[in-house]
């Protein structure tokens, strides 16, 4: 898909269901400098939907993304996160900020947040509370112009975002899913000429993309 093409797409319709997968994950030993790809990748993704009614599912575990401005945003959240609450929790902690900690991190082990959250990460545990945001989120989908961004999704764990999200597309008549995988860009028949696979790194292709359209 040309820069213009995905840019035409983004600008026309109601909203973007956006899944992350493996290649978004930060490798051991990586960079998290500002200056490294991932995070390029991240910042022009935010610049690509910022916009638009959103959401987003990942699947990479190292919660890089809420280092991002994407999760500076007002509207996300982190879902599951039990171990910060141990690492935040020790012996010397004051009673004022276990109390803190209390609130954050409620005996069911699940991070709260009262903001509109647009964030979703199966992969850090179950969150029923987030996982209605997102049913809720998604049933105003039906009969939506919808973008369906699905971005370096393997097989790993195929029914949490790949095989969803070509459902989303196969029902949605007014939805057009974009599937960029550098290994994995298959798309199913049924879809049709509603669906496009593009063989590229996902994380390199979103940095190349937000920068043509931003100089364009």
């Amino acid at each position: 898909m040309e820069r213009d093409g995905l840019r035409q797409r983004l600008e026309s319709c109601d909203q973007v269901l956006i899944g992350l997968g493996e290649e978004w994950k930060l490798e051991e030993g990586s960079r998290k400098d500002k200056d490294s790809v991932l995070l390029q990748a991240y910042r022009g993704l935010y610049e690509l939907i910022r916009e638009k009614d959103y959401f987003i599912v990942t699947m990479a575990e190292d919660e890089l993304i809420y280092e991002t401005v994407l999760g500076s945003d007002t509207e996300l959240v982190i879902p599951c996160e039990a171990q910060q609450a141990e690492q935040i929790s020790c012996p010397s902690t004051d009673e004022k900020t276990m109390a803190l900690i209390d609130k954050l991190f409620p005996p069911e082990n699940v991070r709260r947040d009262t903001r509109r959250q647009r964030i979703l990460a199966p992969c850090a545990g179950e969150n029923t509370e987030q996982q209605n945001r997102y049913m809720d989120w998604f049933k105003r989908t039906l009969g939506k112009a919808v973008v369906i961004l699905e971005l370096g999704v393997g097989f790993s764990a195929p029914g949490i975002i790949r095989f969803p999200f070509e459902k989303a597309a196969f029902f949605n008549q007014k939805a057009y899913m974009l599937r960029v995988n550098g290994t994995l860009p298959q798309i199913a028949e049924e879809l049709g000429g509603r669906a496009e696979g593009i063989a590229k790194n996902s994380v390199e292709w979103i940095v190349e993309n937000s920068r043509l359209i931003e100089q364009k």
